[in-house]
This record gives C-alpha cells, structure tokens and sequence, in this order.
C-alpha cells in the first residue's frame, strides 16, 4: 500500500530523502548475490549453456506465437536477422544478445510444458541453467543507470517470467526493480523530440514502456490490493507514430494491434483500481457508484469492441477481452465486502457474476499455449470464489422467499 504516497514516479522519487523508498531499496539490496563477481561468472556461462539450433528454434517461435503477441518487447524480424546471422556466422552472437535469446526461450518453454512431456525432462537441467544465467545477468544490470535497448528488454522479459512463477512478494519486488530502471532511462517520456534516434528505436521505447505498463498491471493484481507502480509515473509515451488518429506504426512493427488496445485502456483500468483500493469508489452514493462502474464498463467495451472490428482473429480478441475484464473482476471483489448496503452489494454481485461467467468462458477458449503464455493463469480459481457466494446468495434468497 506504500506506493499510494509516493507523488510522482522520477527519478529524484527514488533518492534517499523518500523514506518509504529507502525501505524498498534495502529488500532489493537484501534480495541482491552478495558477490558480484559469482554473478559476472554466472552470467558468462551464457555461452556454453546456450542449446543447439534445433533446441532453441521452437523454443524462440513459441514465444513469439505467445507471449509477445501480447507484450510486445522484441521486434520479431529484427531480432531473426541477427540470431540467423550468428547461426552462420557473418557475426559473432554478443554476451547480451544470447542471454536475451535464453530469456526468450525460458518464456517459450515454459508456454509448451503441456506439449511435449518426455522432451521436457530432458530440458528441465538445461532449463534450470538458463533461468540462473538470465537472472545473474539481471543482477548487474539492475544497478546500471545508463542501460541500452538490449538490456532493458532482457530485464523486461525476465520480470515477465517472474511475474508468473515467483511468489507474490519476489515478483513484485522485480517488477519495482523494472519500473526504476525504466524510469531512470526515462522510457515514460515519448522519445518523438529525439531527433538523434532512430524511428525503429523510439518505436521500440514506446514498445517496452506499453509492456511494463501491462506486465504492471497483471503482477499487482495478484497483490490483492496494490496499485499498479506506473499509478504515479507521469507518462506521456503514445504508441502510435504521429498521434492516435493518424499512421499507426505497423510498418516498423506488425503485429501490435493488441498492445495498442491494452495500452489505450490502462489508464482506465488503473483509475478504476485505484478509486476502488483507496475507497474513493465506495464512499459515493448508490446512484454514482452505479453511474461510475458503468461508465468504466462502457469505455472498456467500446475499445474491445473496435478492436474487434479491425481484428478477426479469435484468440487475440480474447486476450484484449481477458486482460481487460481481469483488473473490473478484481476491483468488483474489493467494492463487495466494502459495501455496507444489502442492494448495492446485490446489484455489484450481479454484475460481478455475469462478467465472471464471460471470463471463464472466454478462457476455456483459449489454447493451452495462450494460458500458460500469458499472465492470466493464476486468475481462474480467484474468478470462481465470489461466482460461488454469488450462486449460494441467490439460493438463500429464493429459500426465505
């Protein structure tokens, strides 16, 4: 609940003057190897624990067909050109670069566990080396101040990894570690004024602060009750070359549709979060409680609903309608047991049901591979609690009538 004090996310707001943030710092510097030495050997190890082509390939193609889909963190062609390169030899693979690629796969593998079983075994040693390199080089990057594209996508993708494997705690504290760094190289500015960079690189800055933004969202849900860390950064960064209504940026990278969509109702599921963890939402009359709750519900189904229209593919539909309804369900459960009148909560809970039903609905739709290539998997079983005291308040009601 900390994050609710802090102002403003800069860099000046993780400095030693902001208490709270001193307290932050002391569990990662806690969290931290002690010998950064051991971490730089660790992270070497790149090289030899790096698999063959035939090994890594469908590794790197189910991650592409999964987790980047939704969090756009690496572009695809780019990212092909030079791994293809190395393979033949026109240049040498660099450290960085091939721990990006081990992160990469460690997603992938982890999106085909149900696929293969048998060759799943003989990868789990080889797996655990990957995730230890990965994380070892994380280690020193994270205290960098002057980081480089490649870096901040390897460290983006391994908080995206934690952030469905961790405990709750640990995969929170990556996330804050991702959010600093962020800030710190200033990805919540829109780079459009740097007329020194390159389109592709200010693109692919707009690209990973959209997925930190979403990859934020979906960890501090699993808190329960925290608010998002970007809540309190003043980001200006659109996604869109040349503004909203103009050229949209498929040409530098195809596939982002869903990212765009997510990252246009973030601000919106955020607020919503917010207004319901802090009691602002509760502390309302009846009628404008009601009037804010589908005021919220209509503007997030008019952005699914035009995402659908430029969009036929199913399952990216029912990812943006997913991630959507996910942070609603949560904040309807938070309204509930803030609620102190029977017909509030009655109304809230009917509302509550009927979206509950569409989320596992929808989900059971989805592939395997989506599931586990995604942050959406740990939500099923939180959905169906409240659906269930929802079901037996209906059975109570019909038996005292």
């Amino acid at each position: 609940m900390f994050i609710r004090h802090c102002i403003c996310y800069t860099p000046e707001t993780f400095s030693i003057q902001n208490e709270l943030c001193q307290q932050a710092e002391a569990y990662l510097h806690a969290s931290n190897p002690r010998n950064a030495i051991d971490s730089g050997l660790k992270a070497l190890n790149a090289t030899s624990v790096s698999p063959d082509h035939d090994i890594a390939t469908p590794l790197l193609h189910a991650y592409f067909d999964t987790w980047e889909r939704v969090y756009c963190v690496v572009h695809k062609d780019t990212f092909w050109k030079e791994y293809y390169d190395t393979c033949i030899g026109i240049r040498r693979m660099s450290l960085g670069f091939r721990v990006l690629a081990l992160a990469m796969m460690v997603l992938g593998q982890r999106s085909i566990d149900h696929d293969m079983p048998s060759q799943n075994q003989d990868h789990s040693e080889r797996l655990s080396s990957w995730i230890e390199c990965v994380e070892h080089y994380c280690y020193l990057l994270i205290d960098n101040q002057r980081l480089d594209l490649l870096s901040l996508q390897t460290i983006c993708l391994f908080a995206l990894y934690k952030g469905t494997t961790a405990d709750r705690k640990e995969a929170r504290t990556w996330i804050q570690r991702l959010a600093k760094i962020a800030v710190h190289a200033r990805l919540h500015r829109d780079p459009s004024d740097l007329d020194a960079m390159s389109d592709f690189d200010k693109q692919l800055r707009r690209r990973l602060w959209a997925s930190i933004v979403e990859i934020d969202i979906q960890v501090a849900l699993e808190q329960g009750t925290s608010i998002p860390w970007v809540q309190n950064v003043d980001y200006d960064v659109d996604v869109y070359l040349g503004g909203r209504h103009t050229s949209r940026p498929t040409h530098l990278w195809p596939g982002c549709e869903l990212q765009n969509a997510l990252y246009e109702s973030a601000k919106d599921r955020i607020a919503f979060l917010h207004a319901t963890v802090d009691g602002t939402f509760c502390e309302k009359n009846a009628e404008d409680s009601a009037r804010t709750l589908s005021r919220t519900l209509g503007t997030l189904d008019s952005i699914c609903v035009s995402f659908s229209m430029v969009n036929s593919a199913p399952e990216p539909r029912i990812l943006l309608r997913l991630h959507v309804l996910r942070p609603l369900l949560k904040a309807m459960q938070i309204i509930i047991f803030q609620l102190n009148n029977s017909d509030q909560i009655r109304e809230t809970m009917t509302i509550y049901h009927k979206h509950a039903l569409e989320f596992l609905r929808l989900y059971l739709k989805l592939s395997t591979s989506s599931r586990n290539g995604s942050l959406l998997s740990s939500t099923l079983f939180e959905v169906l609690s409240p659906s269930c005291n929802y079901t037996q308040m209906v059975v109570d009601s019909q038996v005292s009538s």
